[in-house]
C-alpha cells in the first residue's frame, strides 16, 4: 500500500509534467491547493489521507466558496438540495452562518493518481461553477475565503 506522501508526490509530479500550477498547502498533512480560473474562480484542496486504513483515498474540498446572507439561507438550502440531487459525486452543504462548501472522496491507485486527481479536481471545479450559477440570488461567491486561500498559497510558494 502506498503512503499519503508518495501519492501526493506522484500527483505533484504529474502536474509538473503537464505544467499545472499548484501549491503544497500543508506538506505534513499532504494537502495540495489548486486554483481554477474560468467564468468564476474556484479552488480545490486535495487532501491525501494519512489514515493507515484509508491510505489510498483522497478527499477533495472547496471550503466556504460561497455565502448566503441570513435572510437567503432558506432559499439557498432549497437550491443546494436541488444541486445535490443533480451531482451525486460532489456533496454541497451549508454551515449555520450560511457558508457553503463542497467535497467529494475518491479511492485512487498508485500509478494513476495524477491523472485521476487532476480529472476529479477539474470536474469538481466545473460543478462548483455550475452550482454558483444555480445559487444566483441565494448566495454569492465568498471572495474573502478565496482571497484567504490565495494569500496562504502565495505565502507558501514564496517560502
Amino acid at each position: 500500500m502506498a503512503t499519503a506522501e508518495s501519492l501526493r508526490q506522484e500527483f505533484m509530479d504529474y502536474m509538473d509534467s503537464k505544467d499545472i500550477k499548484y501549491t503544497v498547502f500543508d506538506e505534513e498533512d499532504n494537502i495540495v491547493y489548486l486554483a481554477f480560473g474560468g467564468d468564476k474562480e474556484t479552488f480545490v484542496l486535495v487532501d491525501f489521507d494519512e489514515d493507515g486504513n484509508n491510505a489510498d483515498s483522497v478527499h477533495f474540498l472547496s471550503s466556504n466558496f460561497a455565502k448566503a446572507e441570513k435572510s437567503k439561507i432558506p432559499l439557498a438550502l432549497v437550491r443546494l438540495n436541488e444541486i445535490n440531487r443533480q451531482y451525486r459525486w460532489v456533496k454541497f452543504y451549508m454551515s449555520d452562518d450560511g457558508e457553503i462548501s463542497a467535497d467529494c472522496d475518491a479511492v485512487i491507485s498508485p500509478g494513476t493518481v495524477g491523472a485521476e486527481c487532476v480529472q476529479i479536481s477539474m470536474r469538481m471545479s466545473n460543478i462548483i461553477e455550475d452550482a454558483l450559477d444555480k445559487l444566483a440570488g441565494a448566495a454569492e461567491i465568498n471572495e474573502e475565503a478565496k482571497r484567504m486561500f490565495d494569500v496562504i498559497a502565495l505565502m507558501k510558494r514564496l517560502g
